[in-house]
């Protein structure tokens, strides 16, 4: 890789700032028993949408059956002359889309999530070897990457980045990064400590999807 920018707001010049760059980089990692959390989350949260989104299923479709009556009880009785013209206007255009909405939303429902799922999990194990991954991505895929772990970017002073903001799933690394002098964050040290790995701060991939998005695309363009 070269030493090109690795954020806007940061200029990369100088074997210092390139060796110090280059390390920064190198701890950018899951542990395994990270990416083993992952993937325990993602297996248990499709086996819980499954059961929600099939009930959601059998609802919708009783729906979609209801709002078909109403729709065919409007033209008997326009027929019979029982509304006028309209009435049944009005019902149509109702019942018409409230139709067309509950087939969208029962085509959603019986999507497969699996194969999803699947393809989520056979990209978490590349968190291990992200450093190498970063290696191999362009200058855009680069900028994304680092966006989502500095989430306002990095400055350099003092032979050592500066971050107001570092993604607490990587927070594990803060203490060698810390003490190596390649990084200091405005966050307390405390909150890497607090901070759980799914809850309240939000699910494991909530601060991944753009990351897990990069891996897919960097394998794809190198096959």
């Amino acid at each position: 890789m070269t030493p090109e920018c690795p954020h806007s707001t940061l200029n990369i010049s100088g074997n210092l700032l390139y060796d110090k760059y280059e390390q920064l980089i190198s701890h950018l990692h899951f542990r395994m028993d990270q990416v083993e959390k992952i993937v325990k989350y993602i297996q248990e949260e499709l086996v819980k949408a499954t059961t929600f989104r099939a009930q959601e299923l059998e609802a919708k479709k009783g729906q979609l059956i209801d709002a078909e009556r109403k729709l065919a009880s409007l033209e008997d009785k326009i027929l019979n002359d029982v509304i006028n013209g309209d009435t049944y206007k009005k019902g149509y255009k109702k019942f018409s889309m409230e139709i067309a909405r509950l087939k969208s939303e029962i085509a959603d429902l019986s999507e497969d999530l699996t194969a999803k799922a699947n393809e989520q999990i056979a990209l978490i194990p590349e968190l291990l070897r992200l450093p190498s991954l970063f290696e191999r991505a362009t200058l855009n895929q680069q900028h994304s990457i680092l966006n989502r772990v500095f989430k306002q970017g990095l400055t350099f002073k003092d032979e050592g980045f500066r971050t107001p903001w570092f993604n607490p799933q990587f927070g594990h690394n803060y203490q060698v990064l810390n003490e190596k002098r390649l990084l200091e964050t405005e966050q307390p040290l405390e909150d890497f400590s607090i901070i759980p790995f799914c809850g309240d701060q939000g699910t494991p991939l909530q601060h991944l999807q753009e990351i897990l998005r990069i891996i897919r695309e960097v394998y794809n363009e190198k096959q």
